[in-house]
């Protein structure tokens, strides 16, 4: 019984948390990359190379789940930690991305659509963003 009680608090304290709540339902006519930022602007220079967002696409008519790391209430400390308070949501085209093969260039021209949410807003969506 105590080898038992042994492995169990092993498993729960070795275990990490996520927090999958987060989906982004597209909606629109194209496919999409996402990503969650901190700021009111992407980070620049792009940490992540333009593959990143390739293989982590949202396809059209398709829902994708975004985990944040660390924390069963991972997205309400990204929302706390952010610079407005709020969820920073960047949408980026997928044949934009194929196209320039660059975020830096997407980031400079502007070639994304941005949307902010609030906690209160993300709760009562459930934790869904419907890109149209």
């Amino acid at each position: 019984m105590k080898c038992i009680l042994i492995v169990l608090c092993m498993l729960v304290i070795g275990c990490d948390y996520y927090d999958s709540r987060l989906k982004v339902v597209n909606r629109s006519n194209q496919v999409i990359a996402v990503e969650v930022e901190p700021d009111t602007v992407p980070d620049f220079p792009s940490i992540n190379k333009w593959q990143y967002y390739i293989e982590n696409r949202i396809n059209r008519l398709d829902t994708g789940v975004l985990t944040k790391m660390g924390s069963t209430r991972g997205w309400e400390f990204q929302i706390l930690k952010s610079k407005n308070k709020k969820l920073n949501v960047f949408i980026y085209s997928v044949d934009s991305i194929r196209k320039y093969r660059s975020m830096d260039t997407l980031i400079l021209r502007k070639f994304y659509e941005r949307y902010e949410f609030s906690e209160g807003e993300m709760k009562d969506r459930n934790w869904t963003i419907l890109v149209k």
